[in-house]
Formats: structure tokens, C-alpha cells, sequence
């Protein structure tokens, strides 16, 4: 409860502070050290969402996270799936059990599922300032953040599927991004290295 009430007070301060002439605000962060670039599957954990009236469903948000055709290059592994695998396990779903304990077990066994899992919190600032979608990649098996991703939309933008999909496909898009640009800097890096190595190797001919 805590960590959703931070977010919203961001998101507030945040939409109070963008030009109104733009109908999405997004802001991205490959935390410090990480490398994205090893990421190849996505773990999808349980939404952090509460819906409003008129606004998709929770099971809703979960179909919209899933359909991912033509968005990433990561492999999706649903939460119904893994839920369903740790079932078989366990005798046990976590999609009928306290939330934190639910939540305890996901991040337990994920990595058993993918080696990255993402989690999506949506704070709907309703008649105050757009939806904002907030996506946080983490490290299976460490829980370390590796990368986090905002979009918010305008306050006059609907709350329906269409909206709450392109937000979403705009997460996926990014995260593709990032993950090639740190791939290029990666490979830029690597050929500096050699080419200063090479060098050095003349220099000790001589």
C-alpha cells in the first residue's frame, strides 16, 4: 500500500508539472549496472490494479499484458501459467491465496519461468490527471530492479482496452529499445577494447 501511495503522489506532481500538449508522458531508466541485454524471457507477476467503473477489468488488463504478437522479442510467460505449473507443484494457487504470500511464492519459483519478470502497477487518477502505467523488470532469483518504464496518459484519454493496450505495447517497444542500445554500446565498447589491445600488442614488438 505504501509503494502505490508513492506512486500516486508522483504521478500527480508529475502531471502537474508536463505541458498539456502532450497526450503521453513516458520516462524510462536502465537501472546502474544492469544488463538487459540477457534478458530473454518475461515472467508476467500479478498486476498491481484496482479497476474503476467503466474501466477494463483486472482479468481484462491480464489478457491485454498478454497479447504481445509482434511487440517484443521476449518470450511471455503468463501469470495464468505459472500459476497453473505451481499448482501441479505445489497444490496450491496463488491466484486464490493472501496476496503477499502469493506474492512471496512468484518470486521464489520464477525463475524456474523466465529469467526476468515484470510487474505493472496502475495508479487512475480520474478527473485529476491520466492513468499512469507503471513497469518495473526484475532479476529472477536476485529481485533486483533492472529496468523501469512510466507512461502516463492525458486525464481526458478514455480508460478503455485500446488505451491500456497501446500502453502497454509502448512498455514492450521500449524495453526493445534499450535492450539494443546497450547492445550496440556493449559491442562498441568490446571493439575499442580490442582495437586498443592491438595497439598495445604492436607497441611491445617494437
Amino acid at each position: 500500500m505504501k509503494r502505490i501511495f508513492q506512486l500516486f503522489v508522483f504521478t500527480m506532481m508529475f502531471a502537474l508539472s508536463v505541458p498539456m500538449a502532450f497526450a503521453y508522458t513516458e520516462k524510462s531508466e536502465v537501472q546502474e549496472g544492469a544488463d538487459i541485454t540477457t534478458v530473454k524471457a518475461f515472467a508476467l507477476a500479478a498486476p498491481e490494479y484496482t479497476p474503476l467503473d467503466g474501466a477494463p477489468s483486472y482479468q481484462d488488463l491480464i489478457r491485454i499484458q498478454n497479447t504481445t504478437e509482434g511487440v517484443t522479442k521476449r518470450k511471455i510467460v503468463t501469470y495464468d501459467y505459472i500459476s497453473e505449473e505451481l499448482f501441479h507443484q505445489m497444490g496450491e494457487d496463488i491466484r486464490q491465496i493472501d496476496r503477499r504470500l502469493s506474492k512471496q511464492i512468484f518470486r521464489k519459483k520464477v525463475e524456474n519461468f523466465a529469467d526476468a519478470y515484470v510487474v505493472l502497477t496502475v495508479v487512475n487518477g480520474r478527473r485529476k490527471f491520466g492513468t499512469a502505467f507503471y513497469f518495473d523488470v526484475f532479476k529472477s532469483g536476485t529481485n533486483e530492479l533492472l529496468y523501469a518504464y512510466m507512461i502516463m496518459a492525458d486525464k481526458n484519454d478514455p480508460d478503455d482496452e485500446k488505451n491500456y493496450k497501446m500502453m502497454t505495447d509502448k512498455f514492450y517497444k521500449n524495453f526493445e529499445w534499450a535492450a539494443e542500445k546497450q547492445q550496440k554500446e556493449k559491442e562498441k565498447a568490446l571493439r575499442e577494447a580490442q582495437r586498443k589491445a592491438e595497439r598495445e600488442a604492436e607497441k611491445a614488438k617494437k
